[in-house]
């Protein structure tokens, strides 16, 4: 399998490169499953008539919050409603 590139590409070739280069060097997957983990177990550790659920992979997750009223917690959603809930995009406490 052969693969041409044009002079143009070369700039775009080297820079992913570089960042591919970061990523094994640093061990930023590792680092981000570590902390995604560590993140996952404290959330855990949040009531469970408050926070529901909490799953996901690395630093990417979902927690499930119930709606209570009287909370000191508000939060503001994305107006795109994804069946009955919606994306939480920022939490204010």
């Amino acid at each position: 399998m052969s693969i041409k590139l044009t002079i143009s590409q070369l700039p775009v070739l080297n820079l992913y490169c570089f960042y591919l280069q970061v990523l094994e060097e640093e061990k930023l997957a590792e680092n981000a499953q570590r902390m995604g983990e560590l993140l996952r177990a404290e959330l855990q550790k949040l009531p469970k008539d408050i926070v529901t659920t909490v799953r996901g992979k690395g630093l990417l997750n979902a927690i499930i919050i119930k709606e209570t009223k009287g909370t000191a917690l508000s939060f503001s959603k994305k107006s795109c409603p994804i069946g009955d809930h919606f994306l939480l995009t920022r939490v204010k406490i």
